[in-house]
């Protein structure tokens, strides 16, 4: 979901019609989250995923994804590949600044985003081809 402003009336929106009470139906994403730790709360609580962009790297702009992406739950997160201020040479600095924020090593984070894309996507990224 590309969700701009609109996170409050959104909530509502999947709840009634693909939340179970007891989980999603389908899976959802965020994509470029870019709300705040409280607007992220019940969707974290829903068990979606949120997918950030680069913007928690900047000191100034990115304290309020910064905060988001601390208080988001590893197996949660998702980082996008295509921000409008960082090319995609820098996938691996995002990894490293974003394992930093959460305090893990960089081996295992990466890991831990490799696991939530194959969870998400329903794919094996291992898996061999022919």
């Amino acid at each position: 979901l590309h969700v701009v402003k609109a996170f409050d009336e959104s909530i509502g929106v999947i709840k009634s019609h693909v939340w179970s009470g007891g989980g999603l139906q389908v899976p959802i994403m965020l994509h470029r989250y870019s709300g705040n730790e409280q607007q992220a709360k019940p969707w974290i609580e829903m068990g979606a995923m949120l997918s950030f962009t680069e913007a928690f790297i900047d000191p100034e702009r990115g304290k309020k994804s910064r905060r988001t992406l601390l208080e988001t739950p590893v197996e949660q997160i998702l980082l996008e590949t295509d921000g409008p201020d960082l090319p995609f040479a820098d996938l691996p600095r995002i990894y490293a600044e974003a394992a930093r924020v959460k305090g893990m090593e960089l081996k295992a984070f990466q890991a831990q985003i490799v696991s939530n894309i194959e969870r998400f996507y329903r794919v094996d990224t291992r898996a061999k081809n022919g």
